[in-house]
């Protein structure tokens, strides 16, 4: 990912992951950024595509995600309207 100055791309890459693939390792975003970017696109667009990825990644990946990161986030990025859309879909599927 490109680094941009908006304080959610700075923070992603103070917490980037750092990956072995092969013999490289290679740095990705933390799956928050990712769920909150998506969150973002989702309040831009209204595309339904962003909600379904961050539900299935968090049914995949939910014990690696921290949600409080991402409640305190969605806050700030005035995405929580989007997010709790999201909890609601999840508990839906539950």
């Amino acid at each position: 990912m490109l680094v941009g100055s908006r304080d959610l791309e700075l923070w992603a890459m103070s917490e980037k992951r750092l990956l072995s693939v092969g013999e490289d390792i290679v740095p990705v975003a933390p799956p928050e950024y990712v769920i909150l970017s998506k969150l973002e696109y989702h309040a831009a667009s209204g595309s339904t595509r962003h909600p379904e990825d961050i539900v299935r990644m968090l049914q995949v990946s939910g014990s690696l995600i921290d949600t409080s990161v991402i409640i305190a986030w969605a806050d700030r990025l005035g995405v929580s309207k989007q997010w709790r859309d999201v909890e609601s879909r999840m508990s839906r599927q539950a």
